[in-house]
């Protein structure tokens, strides 16, 4: 199994905790922000293929309560929004 981007962000954090001179944590440092900006955008581009994914499920569902079920958790809502209070 290959290295994911996590893994290797993950490496450079290591390696750049542990340098001893300033200029080769600069430039360690600097691989780091470029790491760490590629996984930020997989992790982006995941939950955006992710959430078309689910909107092709619900748009492919006839059915309205599996369409409404899907909608829901793409919005985040939950089933509990109004709570009750044992407050008197």
């Amino acid at each position: 199994m290959g290295t994911t981007v996590i893994d290797r962000r993950k490496s450079k954090k290591i390696t750049t905790d542990q340098t001893r001179t300033r200029a080769q944590w600069q430039r360690l440092d600097a691989e780091y922000r470029l790491a760490d900006k590629a996984v930020k955008n997989s992790c982006r581009n995941d939950k955006r293929t992710w959430i078309e994914d689910k909107g092709r499920e619900a748009a492919g569902k006839n059915d309205s309560k599996t369409l409404y079920r899907i909608a829901r958790e793409l919005t985040g809502m939950s089933n509990n929004i109004f709570k009750c209070s044992t407050e008197e």
